[in-house]
């Protein structure tokens, strides 16, 4: 039996805890982060201009926005972390999953990076022009 018949010796969880906790969550976090956070932001900055324009209250939508860049910078952040710890640790690639955990984390990593980079694009309008200008 050649090494391309081999067996596959693991077996996959039976039931949802054991599903649950063999989910890598940090690495699902470092590639879905970015987006949600920008998709947040959009969100919350259109729906709170009415809002802020009554109350004047513009802090509320400049804390918002950097929160959800530092968020997404977070996600990249901890892409990077999976991706060291995945091109360090040898048993990955023994277990033919460091493909899949080094690409995962590298597309993390950029679209962390991107959406950041595009929520300080939708941000900047914030400081120049204002959200009450008609």
């Amino acid at each position: 039996m050649s090494d391309l018949e081999a067996p596959v010796t693991t077996t996959p969880p039976q039931n949802i805890s054991e599903r649950a906790e063999s989910i890598n969550w940090p690495l699902w976090f470092g590639v879905l982060g970015g987006p949600i956070a920008w998709s947040l932001h959009l969100v919350i900055s259109y729906l709170l201009v009415r809002p802020v324009c009554w109350d004047g209250g513009i802090l509320a939508l400049h804390l918002i926005s950097l929160g959800l860049v530092l968020t997404a910078l977070a996600a990249a952040a901890v892409s990077w972390r999976q991706w060291r710890s995945a091109r360090d640790s040898a048993d990955a690639d023994m277990h033919g999953t460091g493909s899949r955990v080094g690409f995962m984390a590298v597309f993390g990593i950029l679209s962390g990076v991107l959406f950041a980079v595009a929520t300080v694009v939708a941000w900047v309008p914030i400081f120049l022009i204002g959200p009450c200008v008609e």
